[in-house]
């Protein structure tokens, strides 16, 4: 599977995902943002591949930052989740997906606080995840002792 973060115009922001043997697929712009039609003249949902996963902007964020499917060794429990964030708003969400539903979600916010700008997702040496800013800083998530 592919995890598409896909960064919205004025009001919504979403994660599409889609197999490795789906290319071509239409995530919807400039007709839909989200799941919501955006400026057209007729919504029609023929050959669109709506997110699996969307947020507002009101009070909650402004650009999604994707992510990675977390396949570390050092938190056993979150093998498959794909790490998320929100670049103005700093927080780190998860989801796990499988046989087409998401399931697990997560909001990451009181175990992490805000992170600042969110610029990354990637992976040590370990494959643990790690998240960068625009700050310049890095952190590595580990499991609290």
């Amino acid at each position: 599977m592919i995890y598409v973060p896909d960064v919205g115009q004025v009001e919504t922001e979403e994660v599409n995902i889609v197999s490795l043997t789906d290319a071509g697929q239409n995530f919807g712009w400039s007709v839909f943002e989200g799941s919501a039609c955006y400026e057209a003249l007729a919504c029609e949902l023929g050959g669109h591949t709506p997110p699996v996963y969307e947020y507002p902007h009101e009070g909650t964020g402004c650009a999604v930052v994707g992510g990675l499917v977390y396949r570390g060794a050092g938190i056993p429990e979150l093998g498959g989740h794909y790490f998320f964030g929100d670049y103005c708003f700093g927080w780190v969400r998860s989801f796990a997906f499988h046989e087409g539903r998401l399931s697990m979600e997560r909001d990451w916010s009181e175990s992490l606080g805000r992170l600042g700008h969110l610029t990354s997702f990637g992976t040590d040496g370990d494959g643990e995840l790690l998240i960068t800013n625009l700050e310049g800083e890095i952190w590595r998530i580990v499991e609290a002792p």
